[in-house]
């Protein structure tokens, strides 16, 4: 197998993988979001594991079917969904969605809908980053034959985009880069991408546990809906939270696919 092949191999397995590990995050997220919520008519529209599963077969049933990257990307790039348009749109983004379908499962379709289309646009933007090693190694070298250094550091460079989005954000929010900027520094630095992954991680940890549960107390307590984002000072707010949680949660999908990617290049060279 030559480089090439073996990359878009490793792409469309370690895309099922994720998204499997989306299904499991959602399904984690709806069970606790159904516990805590005591308004009755929201609870007929939280997904269920049953809804989740039925929504993830379709996935897989449709990933079954692709035979290279270039479908994979044209079918993530069909399915995916921007969510910054939530906030900045409310109604007329939510409209499209939910034109698919109508009634309590069209409303719960188009709630999985948005929740799977944002993971399918980051990891489009992903695929398309790792792609661009391709020519630079060569499409048809040898994986046994690949400078591991020169691995690494294509891999690395990669990381740029996402850590100068967040190096603004940190820039902007010293209180945040306080508990942040040790990890920001270690995926800079580190050259194992095990340390790289866990500083990801613990990035994104600190953003669900923190800074998550502040935002949605803050959106919570808006009048006016969706709609009301739009003469609300709270809109920049919440158009930079989705910013910067979407540039998080690239981070993490980026360094696990390289990751991935750097291992088993490396154990073929061994």
């Amino acid at each position: 197998m030559n480089f090439k092949e073996f990359i878009n191999s490793q792409i469309i397995e370690i895309t099922a993988a994720k998204l499997f590990e989306k299904g499991l995050a959602i399904k984690r997220d709806f069970a606790n979001a159904a516990l805590t919520n005591t308004n009755p008519m929201l609870s007929t529209f939280i997904p269920s594991e049953v809804d989740i599963d039925l929504f993830l077969g379709e996935i897989n049933s449709d990933l079954g079917v692709i035979r290279d990257t270039d479908e994979l990307l044209t079918y993530l790039k069909l399915n995916s969904v921007d969510s910054s348009k939530l906030f900045s749109d409310g109604a007329n983004f939510l409209a499209g969605i939910m034109s698919q379908g109508a009634g309590t499962n069209g409303m719960t379709k188009s709630i999985l809908k948005l929740q799977f289309g944002s993971e399918f646009k980051i990891q489009a933007q992903q695929i398309e980053k790792i792609q661009s090693i391709i020519p630079k190694l060569g499409d048809q070298e040898n994986l046994a034959t690949l400078d591991l250094e020169d691995v690494n550091y294509l891999l690395s460079s990669l990381l740029t985009e996402d850590l100068e989005q967040l190096r603004v954000f940190l820039t902007n929010n010293p209180n945040d880069a306080e508990k942040v900027s040790p990890n920001f520094t270690t995926i800079q630095t580190a050259k194992g991408w095990d340390i790289k992954m866990h500083a990801a991680e613990t990035i994104k940890e600190y953003f669900t546990e923190f800074k998550e549960p502040n935002f949605l107390g803050d959106f919570g307590n808006l009048t006016g809906g969706l709609e009301s984002l739009k003469d609300s000072n709270f809109k920049q707010d919440v158009e930079k939270y989705v910013s910067i949680t979407n540039t998080v949660n690239s981070l993490v999908v980026l360094v696990s696919m390289c990751k991935k990617i750097y291992e088993k290049i490396e154990e073929a060279a061994n």
